[in-house]
């Protein structure tokens, strides 16, 4: 009987249940910077568990891994603490330890030479697609057919030859969130409104949250300020019989530094800004050195913000709190004609990915988002209404002021012609309210 699948072939995604569908096996790559991981029991891809820290088989869920050197099993050397092969004795890390501190991962200096000499690429072997609603570029596994983008969840997406001139991060924040976490941490948060559908809760449990790398730049700098002003000094006086108070501005100068250290950055401008800054920022104390195995069965955003442009924003947010620190030192609060001369020297930058979640579901065919800080669980995102329920809850209160007021009317009761006023009052009120929270759950 004939060997199936045949040499060469290996199993890969099918679109139709009870169907395996097999596909020539790629094309070793040469280079030692970009590699595939690989179960050692089924050949399977791996993905990075963050529960395990470790590769877990996205078949069969086996947490071992095969080896480099000859794609034997390996086991785990508690006293090496690296995996060793069983059939060659080759040694490999897999449990990935971190940094002790952010102050661990070196920076590069802020200088043509340095940036012309930093790695490229992904150092693993991926796909980008590029989404065409909204412009992101995320990379996704070699043999995954379909996807939507994650970004947006639009499926108008092309694929697209990887962009090697695109820097290689240095550092990454690894997923410390499980997706099961994330599951229970959208549930509890969709449970806090009760104006939330309970279509759109359900959503949490059965939904799809998507592991994405997120690009951030990282910015150090010794910032000094020279500063000058007028002064401004009251002093009491008598003019015509009244006391009144005249100013004397005074010339005052002075100077103030800072070290300023990782200043972060948001690399993409495909996540809502106001998102970002509600999951951001990130405890950099976990930073790991980037390697391309992280990437497996996840995905990575691209950065839009070249290294400039964000060094720019960085030295913005220096600027303006160095500038908080030197309006407090003029001898009064009466100041005029504030001015300050800023320079930074000692600059450095670091290229990292920081980790999200990232949910689009759609309710009554609109998109709605949901993001999730990898590390620490914080959550924001985007909320349909139920305008039944902000109806009912509104015209409820109306109904019965209407009532009273026409039993008032027809029996000559005053007060009831009072209290239905006032229902009505509160009705309309209350469904200005309500209609405002809920449009505003949609625009979070």
């Amino acid at each position: 009987m004939e060997q199936f699948p045949p040499e060469g072939f290996i199993e890969t995604d099918s679109a139709v249940d009870g169907v395996l569908v097999y596909m020539p096996r790629p094309d070793e790559i040469e280079d030692d910077a970009v590699k595939i991981y690989r179960c050692a029991r089924c050949n399977g891809n791996m993905r990075f568990d963050p529960a395990q820290n470790a590769l877990q088989c996205t078949v069969c869920n086996n947490h071992e891994t095969a080896c480099d050197n000859c794609n034997s099993s390996m086991t785990y050397d508690t006293e090496h603490g690296q995996l060793i092969c069983t059939a060659c004795g080759n040694m490999q890390l897999v449990n990935f330890q971190p940094h002790t501190g952010s102050q661990m991962a070196d920076r590069r200096e802020f200088r043509e030479e340095y940036l012309d000499q930093a790695a490229e690429g992904w150092g693993v072997e991926v796909k980008e697609i590029a989404c065409q609603s909204c412009g992101a570029t995320v990379t996704v596994e070699p043999n995954q057919l379909t996807t939507n983008c994650s970004c947006c969840g639009s499926s108008k997406i092309v694929m697209q030859k990887q962009k090697d001139d695109a820097q290689r991060p240095s550092y990454l924040v690894p997923f410390k969130i499980t997706d099961e976490q994330s599951h229970t941490i959208a549930a509890e948060w969709l449970e806090k409104s009760w104006l939330v559908p309970k279509a759109a809760k359900q959503f949490a449990s059965m939904g799809e949250f998507t592991q994405l790398y997120v690009p951030f730049w990282t910015f150090d700098a010794r910032c000094d300020g020279d500063w000058k002003c007028e002064v401004g000094h009251e002093r009491r006086v008598r003019r015509d019989g009244k006391t009144v108070t005249e100013i004397d501005w005074r010339p005052e100068w002075g100077s103030v530094a800072d070290m300023y250290d990782d200043v972060q950055v948001n690399g993409t401008t495909h996540i809502k800004p106001k998102h970002m800054k509600a999951v951001g920022s990130f405890d950099l104390a976990t930073l790991t050195e980037y390697e391309g195995r992280y990437l497996v069965g996840t995905q990575a955003l691209a950065y839009d913000t070249p290294i400039h442009d964000a060094w720019q924003k960085a030295r913005h947010t220096m600027r303006s709190d160095l500038l908080r620190q030197a309006k407090k030192q003029p001898s009064k609060s009466r100041v005029r004609n504030f001015e300050m001369d800023m320079r930074y020297g000692d600059e450095a930058w670091r290229y990292i990915l920081v980790p999200l979640y990232i949910a689009t579901y759609f309710y009554n065919n609109k998109p709605y988002q949901l993001v999730l800080n990898g590390q620490d669980g914080r959550i924001v995102g985007q909320r349909p209404a139920d305008w039944r329920k902000i109806g009912f809850t509104a015209l409820t209160p109306a109904l019965i002021g209407l009532i009273l007021l026409l039993v008032g009317y027809f029996a000559a009761i005053s007060p009831l012609l009072t209290v239905g006023g006032i229902l009505l009052a509160i009705s309309a009120i209350l469904g200005l309210v309500l209609a405002i929270q809920g449009k505003g759950m949609s625009n979070e």
